[in-house]
């Protein structure tokens, strides 16, 4: 069911309870002022029973007509016809209530003399402004609520749209990449490019899988590990690839492709700075509701100088934490011991763009 509907009976269902309950203690209240003035139980009810329902009745149409529902109505029209049925219904209430009055019980005077109808005009015109004032704050609140609702739902949209943007740009970046390595070594080393071109199938049918953003640090690892198989054919014994994460970590959530982004950015600036052997560590680490993860690989001036210039799977990645952690996220890439370390750090739970 659309979730308009949804939200028009909710609000249809408020609005009856409240006239219930309101009209409910209004006619208590009008009973006790009616049996202090008239002296008589049986005109007291009687002019409560058939007043104060037909303040409902009255009321409620009034509630379902175009200028008192529609917000886009004209203002200046609005406040004019409200104040006519205001007036009318207030006429209307005081007109019935001293004909009951009367014929009820026509030789009793009530306690307060003068011009019975105007005295009542003036009770009820109080009650149905009151009644009136109170309904249009309301549906003023209903209406910012939902304007802000409405603001909302569309920046979410808008948010998830970007999100997933994001995530498309990084997924072909990283594709051609893979296989741009596997192009390489088909001339010269067919049965590694052939093996690479399984464990790329095998990585891209896991990444179809765990498509949901974000996911777990233990799923991004497996990922990631299935990465690091593809390089080391690739390399053979001259790269070696180390990974350790806490306990606590594995279930920590993480954007989607995030560790990915950085071991492929540490891979690639490792060979520049590696004239043999090359090793990439990858940290997993969380505590205090913050979940820290560390890639380092070999530096160089040149890897530094190479940095300066971001990067698309680094730009995306940056992007996607400023939405999906806003305020909350920090990375960095610091060097130091010939080694260039590259550190994301994310605190809570992600911003949900569902």
């Amino acid at each position: 069911m659309p979730q308009f509907l949804i939200d028009e009976k909710a609000a249809r269902r408020e609005f009856w309870r409240a006239q219930t309950v309101g009209w409910t203690l209004l006619g208590i209240f009008g009973f006790c002022i009616r049996l202090a003035v008239f002296k008589d139980v049986a005109v007291a009810f009687v002019c409560t029973l058939v007043v104060d329902f037909l303040g409902f009745l009255m009321t409620s149409l009034m509630a379902q007509q175009p200028f008192a529902r529609n917000p886009s109505y004209h203002r200046a029209r609005s406040l004019a016809l409200t104040a006519v049925w205001c007036t009318a219904i207030a006429a209307l209430m005081a007109l019935v209530a001293y004909q009951l009055r009367t014929y009820i019980n026509p030789g009793e005077e009530p306690a307060i003399q003068g011009n019975e109808y105007v005295i009542g005009f003036m009770y009820y015109i109080s009650i149905i402004t009151a009644w009136t004032l109170a309904f249009l704050g309301v549906r003023a609140e209903a209406e910012a609520r939902a304007q802000r609702m409405q603001t909302m739902a569309a920046q979410t949209r808008a948010l998830r749209l970007e999100v997933e943007s994001l995530h498309i740009q990084i997924e072909p970046h990283f594709l051609f990449n893979a296989l741009n390595t596997i192009v390489a070594e088909i001339g010269d080393r067919p049965a590694i490019a052939e093996e690479m071109t399984r464990q790329l199938a095998a990585y891209l049918r896991y990444s179809l899988q765990k498509r949901e953003l974000p996911g777990a640090v233990a799923d991004e690892l497996e990922a990631v590990d299935m990465y690091f198989r593809i390089q080391a054919l690739r390399f053979d014994e001259r790269f070696v690839y180390n990974c350790r994460a806490e306990p606590a970590a594995l279930s920590a959530s993480i954007p989607h492709m995030a560790i990915q982004c950085l071991v492929e950015n540490g891979i690639k600036h490792g060979l520049l700075a590696a004239d043999s052997d090359f090793t990439i560590n990858v940290t997993a680490t969380f505590q205090d509701d913050e979940l820290k993860v560390v890639v380092d690989n070999p530096s160089s001036c040149r890897v530094l100088e190479s940095r300066e210039k971001t990067g698309t799977g680094l730009t995306n990645l940056k992007r996607r934490l400023d939405l999906l952690y806003p305020n909350r996220n920090r990375f960095s890439l610091t060097q130091g011991s010939g080694r260039t370390y590259a550190t994301l750090t994310l605190k809570g739970d992600p911003c949900s763009v569902s």
